[in-house]
């Protein structure tokens, strides 16, 4: 939902998603059921945060000055991926702007035996 508000409104905008379970499919089906609210030019494309970026994700990162990372902190090993990930985006020419959207996402755990976001913890760390 994201990328699409932005695709309203930017010269481009690159979607990104983890390519399991046909997800990309979606996103690029939603793309097409919307595209008359999309002004930008709109990719779709897999990323992994644990993976090795493709040479096409890598252009895209070095031509990008906006990043929008929406409802990516809910498990404590794809938030340190998520970090790392980002970690190498900013520190990629030109200089970027990112923008983190996130829900505080509460869960009730035995070790603490109260209703806790781990998370979250684990991302403002």
């Amino acid at each position: 939902l994201t990328s699409f508000v932005a695709a309203m409104f930017a010269k481009k905008v690159v979607c990104t998603d983890m390519d399991v379970g046909g997800i990309l499919d979606l996103i690029k089906l939603n793309a097409k059921y919307n595209s008359k609210y999309v002004k930008s030019e709109l990719k779709v494309m897999p990323l992994d945060f644990t993976a090795t970026w493709s040479r096409q994700l890598t252009k895209e990162v070095e031509e990008t000055d906006i990043i929008i990372a929406a409802d990516v902190i809910y498990d404590d090993d794809v938030t340190a991926a998520f970090i790392s990930t980002i970690q190498k985006m900013l520190n990629t020419k030109p200089p970027k702007t990112l923008y983190v959207v996130l829900e505080k996402r509460y869960v009730f755990t035995i070790e603490h035996l109260d209703n806790v976001a781990p998370c979250y913890e684990t991302f403002l760390t």
